[in-house]
């Protein structure tokens, strides 16, 4: 194991990359995979992601929940071949990384606009995963923040108005499906996201909730028939429910302000479809719900906004991607 990093895209996870001494890679027989612990967690793999101009093999671990960004990473690689019927290994050694360990060692690191704008974001993702840590009560006695200087620990300032966008408006559109959507929440437990619930949900039916982002809400409808326009034909976004449950997870930093656009299809066991209103939510609207208060709660949503709005900065994102 040569090296290891953060990416910060989607979602916040550690790159590692390596120098193997044969690189003829998986189409020659020999297989790579990145093994790894979070923490105190179970061992995971992930498969080799790519390979660098120079050789070097890179491996990334899943999304890290917020709550987890002090937790050590523990990882090394395994190569497999098979010869024979017989299947060899061999292992590298162990590298240990953190968020808390990149955030630490970039924090502070140059001058100019896209350095503060980075400081700034650092500073709002450690905060956001102190946050996690005290609400869900894990690893406490090490919040993440406290791995930047005094002046990264504060929460980064943004006007008001950037932080609590709420979505805009669905538009009313006849409907006949006899479930409905009945309330709206965010999943915050490992990866931010929108949670949906359905009631009147009947046997024999099959329910698919349809998910449009802001972007492709105005690209598809922009002035047309929206009831007729919001079906299933033109969605690229279809969830699948768990007892009347649906989940729109793993939604970016820079998107959590995005205004998402969701409408439940209904299939009869005779193949009639009907639909359902359509809804509109983003995070930051739950967010701006529960941020008045002076809970745990309370402070993770401002966290979540600030990183939102963070995110958005530095990556140069409009909302909606508008």
């Amino acid at each position: 194991m040569r090296s290891a990093s953060l990416v910060i895209a989607d979602n916040v996870a550690i790159r590692f990359g390596a120098d193997a001494s044969d690189r003829t890679g998986s189409g020659n027989g020999i297989e790579y995979s990145l093994v790894y612990t979070v923490g105190d967690g179970e061992t995971e793999e992930s498969p080799l992601s790519s390979v660098g101009d120079n050789g070097y093999l890179y491996f990334m671990t899943e999304g890290l929940p917020p709550k987890k960004m002090a937790d050590t990473v523990r990882a090394y690689v395994r190569a497999t071949a098979m010869s024979g019927g017989v299947t060899y290994e061999r292992f590298s050694g162990e590298v240990s990384y953190s968020v808390t360990q990149y955030a630490a060692n970039m924090y502070g690191g140059g001058e100019g606009e896209e350095r503060r704008k980075l400081d700034r974001l650092l500073s709002a993702m450690l905060n956001y995963g102190s946050e996690a840590q005290s609400y869900f009560d894990y690893n406490t006695e090490n919040p993440a923040k406290l791995a930047l200087p005094e002046d990264g620990q504060a929460l980064p300032e943004f006007p008001e108005d950037e932080l609590w966008r709420r979505a805009a408006e669905a538009p009313d559109v006849d409907y006949s499906s006899r479930a409905h959507i009945t309330s709206a929440s965010l999943d915050l437990k490992d990866k931010v996201g929108i949670r949906m619930r359905a009631t009147g949900l009947e046997d024999g039916s099959s329910y698919r909730l349809l998910v449009w982002s802001g972007a492709e809400y105005a690209a598809l409808v922009s002035g047309g028939d929206a009831g007729a326009l919001l079906t299933m034909d033109n969605c690229k976004t279809v969830l699948t429910h768990t007892d009347g449950v649906f989940e729109l997870d793993g939604i970016p930093a820079k998107k959590l302000a995005d205004t998402y656009y969701f409408r439940l299809c209904e299939t009869d066991a005779d193949g009639s479809v009907s639909y359902d209103r359509v809804l509109s939510y983003s995070v930051t609207t739950y967010c701006a719900n529960k941020a008045s208060g002076n809970d745990g709660l309370a402070a993770l949503c401002r966290s979540i906004a600030v990183y939102s709005a963070a995110a958005r900065e530095y990556f140069d994102y409009t909302i909606d991607g508008q």
